[in-house]
């Protein structure tokens, strides 16, 4: 989208609620173009092995996600980063008159915009890192627990046979039959731990530890305790039977969330992860653009469709990025695919209806200035003047732009990379040239 749409709508901010539902009508239709990208999986080949599996090979991989990082780089450099950068005509800027004027790097203003971008950039670094971690972080981390859980056993079970070893003879003969089966039992007891301990010491692992997704997925261990039994199986469900339907399910859908399910392919469990930043990042990028729209439509219908359907084409790669990665981690399942993808779009009309039920209601330049000239010199005053001055479009676009960025430099070109190196050919510089053409051409 173009910048100058972006400055129609940062300037629409008093909204007229009384003016229809045209504007939500084009935010929904623009929001869901998306679906049209996500349509994609459906034309995936299916598996030879298995009809109800889509095929993504590391050729299509590797040209989505090298789509998705142009895509979001592009639209953050050409569209955000002006919008953000141009100063008002009431003084942010460099002094000099007129319009299109640009901020002064060393004004509050910019201070704001750069927050703002450091916000959005560490709000996908606690998402990575929390929410969505690396496959092989979480790997390592369960392969850690096992040993030290072995290890424990292990200790247990060793005081306990040193002490029965300690133990001073049995006067009888029947006493000492009578204690046979116990050293016995004892002996039987420290053999899972053995054999554990024989497992773990077979897994294969690479030079920096992180090869072990597959001890982790094919032992007994990934699925069940260290002694054979379920992880869930612990006493007091024994006791007291399963949990309630409502906290199983609740459990199932975390999980699944997660990738739990996804552990034993790391490759799936990667373009998994890859998918549900993708899915983050965009339904946030979406939100402005329904409010673009929105306050587009107002303005005038003509500038409103035109703004619609410059949205829609964009949203097509939008699409094609979330679904993607997504049918690469679940081949079996190509509605959710679609669904992420399309849910994503649905962030533009909720960014329409909140421009004409809430943003009007948004302290304009005017209403900021009396704020901060009637703030006392205490701290509350000082806090309530710089929120009212930190929360305007700019800086919400600018903390989008932050979110954008960090995912496709930290992501998105590093995952393309890497499948380019297994695909090779030129998908890579395709995806790549493809983003930058829509956008710029949006």
């Amino acid at each position: 989208m173009a910048a100058s749409d972006y400055a129609s709508s940062a300037s629409s901010f008093h909204l007229d609620a009384d003016e229809g539902w045209t504007p939500l009508y084009l935010s929904f239709v623009a929001g869901m173009s998306t679906c049209l990208g996500a349509a994609v999986v459906f034309c995936h080949p299916r598996s030879p092995s298995d009809p109800n599996r889509r095929d993504v090979g590391p050729g299509t991989m590797c040209f989505s996600l090298a789509l998705a990082g142009s895509v979001m780089v592009t639209v953050s450099v050409i569209s955000i980063g002006p919008e953000c950068l141009k100063a008002d005509d009431e003084g942010d800027g460099d002094g000099s008159e007129g319009g299109g004027r640009w901020i002064s790097p060393f004004s509050m203003t910019m201070a704001h915009r750069i927050l703002a971008f450091g916000l959005g950039w560490g709000l996908y670094a606690l998402l990575s890192k929390c929410a969505f971690p690396e496959p092989e972080e979480i790997l390592e981390k369960d392969l850690k627990a096992i040993v030290g859980k072995a290890a424990a056993v292990g200790n247990d079970d060793e005081d306990d046979v040193n002490d029965m070893e300690a133990a001073p003879p049995p006067p009888s003969p029947t006493s000492s039959r009578s204690s046979t089966p116990k050293r016995r039992r004892a002996s039987d007891e420290q053999q899972p731990y053995r054999r554990s301990e024989s497992a773990v010491s077979a897994a294969p692992s690479s030079a920096n530890g992180q090869e072990i997704g597959p001890l982790l997925a094919s032992s007994e261990f990934a699925e069940n305790g260290i002694n054979g039994e379920e992880r869930d199986a612990t006493p007091s469900k024994r006791r007291n039977g399963p949990a309630a339907p409502t906290t199983s399910n609740l459990s199932s859908l975390a999980s699944f969330a997660s990738g739990h399910d996804l552990r034993s392919d790391p490759e799936k469990a990667r373009a998994w992860r890859v998918s549900l930043l993708l899915f983050v990042s965009l339904l946030a990028h979406n939100f402005p653009e329904g409010l673009a729209v929105c306050a587009s439509a107002l303005e005038s219908d003509r500038l409103g469709l035109t703004v619609t359907v410059g949205i829609m084409i964009h949203n097509i790669p939008e699409g094609i990025a979330i679904a993607v990665p997504c049918l690469a981690a679940r081949p079996d399942r190509p509605w959710l695919s679609f669904a992420m993808a399309s849910v994503s779009g649905l962030a533009e009309p909720l960014g329409a209806l909140v421009a004409l039920s809430f943003l009007r209601k948004l302290p304009g330049k005017e209403a900021v200035d009396s704020a901060a000239a009637a703030a006392s010199p205490n701290a509350a005053g000082g806090v309530e003047a710089f929120v009212a001055a930190f929360l305007t479009l700019e800086n919400v676009l600018a903390f989008v732009a932050g979110i954008m960025v960090a995912v496709s430099v930290c992501e998105l070109f590093p995952e393309a990379r890497r499948k380019r190196a297994e695909a090779g050919g030129s998908y890579y510089s395709a995806g790549v040239a493809v983003g930058v053409l829509v956008m710029v051409a949006t």
